[in-house]
């Protein structure tokens, strides 16, 4: 499972994977600026102390020494600028496919759990994978090429120095892997725990006005308190096996170069004589080595404390393959993408101008999780027809405007003018559909954004709107008009307010078929009368849905629908 979810992410880069060479590209040339840097400094060292040669000759050096540094410092800079760039497009791309799911699932699928879980998902966990491929991803490049750069640089001059290192190369990544498949584990118990806490903190402060009303906050509290100390014991432990892993690589490094040292060390005492060529080991051969030595194991030591970045990543990943999984190889194949987007335009659409038919043969109802939740239904519902739909709570009624709305599958037979629903282009169909809920979701900005979204309107239109929806009722009484802001929670207004500026968007869509979810159940009688004179004005022509529980609006229908567990009739 480890294996796959690593290659899902490195697929993610597919779009942009220039980005990560031309990161690697920098690297590589900063690390040549070490051995260039190293070699200057072990020459003029030599040639000062051993040879005693003349200053102004060593200008040269000097002056090649100076401009290396900013050379390199540049490299390093463009090396990181590049790969949080790269970190950056793919939080980014995770997030779009994240939020195309949702829409292409809707909202039958986001109800199968918290609200916390989905916003961990779409913040803590992407945010936990950006060192992945900002920092680990171009490190594990650069671990193979500096090293095999200073090889090739070492090996001419003493062929034990080299084979020191070669040896002891092997035993970082080898730990690293060691150490770091636990901290993988650790930190997957350790997002499971995030997701439990968020989803547990936010829906007990979404119901905290419920909490206080049934003096329930202490016993919550308490609650919220242990699962916090869970979450802090879990992330501990991830920090435990991080310093653990980072002091066996430190470790490794010391004694490696320690051993370098100990054999030029015994070497210029003249009690070691091999492993050089002709002439003897100098001055500048030692020295360039010495310093070397630390910047060889640096891109492993690096890799190995970035590799912990690995570990969170795949511990962050497994949901986010999971929820992506069926269509990632979409998402991350540009070609593919395109293939799927002109096979989305393929497909079939309604014309609006046409009268609206909705015809079902042997209609199965299908729940998220795979469950038949009606026996075969049949009806026909024609061009301006008002239909009801009733039941006992868990019948489908939801289920069956969701299937309407093409978020669920379904069995048997479902037409819109002929055409199948599965076969329709979700996307228009969707376009010529006003939808009013129970609970209205606005957000925290102006009423009149939260009416138009990002459609562009006229004054005239905006006007015209919200005396269809009875908004301009309570705007007078606003502070700021149709400018004022909406609070969290719909605060600042009521729930009849609300209702009215929900049912003012639907208005706005303009569709050929309105569902109504219980639009008027939570309202009073003052509020359910505002709702209803605008739904009798602007439904006058339009096929109406409805779900409700009330016998006294079933008077007038064309149509009744009565749903029950394991039978459904006409």
């Amino acid at each position: 499972m480890k294996k796959e979810i690593g290659r899902w992410l490195k697929k993610q880069i597919q779009p942009e994977k220039k980005i990560l060479l031309r990161t690697v590209m920098y690297g590589s040339i900063a690390g040549i600026c070490i051995v260039i840097q190293a070699a200057l400094l072990a020459y003029l060292l030599n040639a000062f102390i051993m040879e005693q040669r003349d200053k102004m000759e060593l200008i040269p050096y000097f002056i090649s020494l100076i401009l290396i540094i900013p050379l390199r410092a540049f490299c390093i800079w463009r090396k990181e600028s590049l790969s949080f760039h790269l970190g950056q497009f793919v939080r980014e791309q995770l997030r779009t496919q994240i939020l195309n799911k949702f829409k292409e699932k809707g909202p039958a699928f986001i109800q199968t759990k918290e609200t916390g879980v989905w916003t961990s998902m779409l913040f803590e966990q992407i945010e936990e994978i950006h060192d992945f491929y900002a920092k680990y991803l171009p490190q594990m490049m650069l671990a193979g090429t500096i090293p095999l750069i200073i090889l090739v640089s070492v090996f001419p001059l003493n062929w034990i120095a080299g084979l020191i290192f070669v040896i002891t190369m092997p035993l970082v990544p080898f730990f690293m892997i060691l150490v770091g498949s636990k901290a993988s584990d650790a930190n997957k118990r350790n997002f499971i725990a995030l997701g439990r806490l968020s989803g547990h903190f936010l829906d007990r402060l979404q119901g905290l006005r419920t909490l206080k009303h049934f003096y329930a906050t202490n016993r919550e509290t308490k609650k919220l308190a242990e699962a916090s100390f869970q979450f802090r014991k879990k992330t501990m432990d991830v920090l435990y096996l991080a310093f653990l892993s980072s002091a066996v690589l430190e470790f490794l490094t010391a004694v490696s170069i320690a051993v370098i040292a100990v054999y030029f060390g015994f070497t210029y005492l003249n009690l070691l004589d091999f492993a050089y060529y002709q002439p003897p080991v100098t001055l500048f051969t030692g020295l360039f080595i010495l310093v070397l030595a630390p910047e060889f194991f640096s891109p492993l030591r690096e890799l190995g404390s970035y590799y912990h970045a690995k570990a969170k990543a795949i511990g962050a990943s497994e949901s986010l393959y999971e929820f992506l999984k069926n269509d990632h190889e979409k998402n991350t194949d540009p070609t593919k993408d395109q293939a799927q987007t002109a096979s989305s335009q393929s497909k079939s659409t309604i014309d609006k101008r046409m009268p609206l038919s909705i015809v079902a043969k042997d209609l199965i109802l299908i729940s998220i999780a795979g469950e038949i939740i009606s026996a075969p239904l049949n009806f026909t519902i024609k061009q301006g027809n008002k239909v009801s739909i009733i039941g006992k709570s868990g019948a489908g009624k939801t289920t069956l405007f969701n299937t309407l709305l093409g978020f669920l599958p379904y069995q048997g037979s479902l037409t819109i003018n002929g055409e199948e629903l599965r076969t329709l282009n979700m996307d228009k169909w969707r376009e010529m559909i006003s939808w009013v809920g129970q609970s209205p979701r606005l957000f925290h900005t102006s009423i009149q954004e939260n009416l138009c979204f990002d459609k562009k309107i006229s004054a005239q239109e905006l006007t015209k709107i919200t005396e269809q929806a009875h908004i301009d009722e309570f705007l007078t009484r606003l502070p700021k008009g149709i400018d004022t802001i909406i609070g969290e929670q719909n605060s600042g207004i009521s729930v009849g307010q609300a209702q009215r500026i929900a049912l003012g968007r639907a208005i706005l869509q303009d569709g050929i078929l309105w569902l109504l979810d219980e639009a008027t159940a939570s309202l009073d009688d003052e509020s359910r009368e505002y709702i209803e004179s605008s739904l009798a004005n602007v439904c006058q022509n339009k096929t109406r849905i409805q779900i409700t529980h009330r016998d006294d609006e079933l008077s007038q229908e064309d149509l009744i629908i009565t749903l029950e567990k394991d039978k459904a009739k006409k």
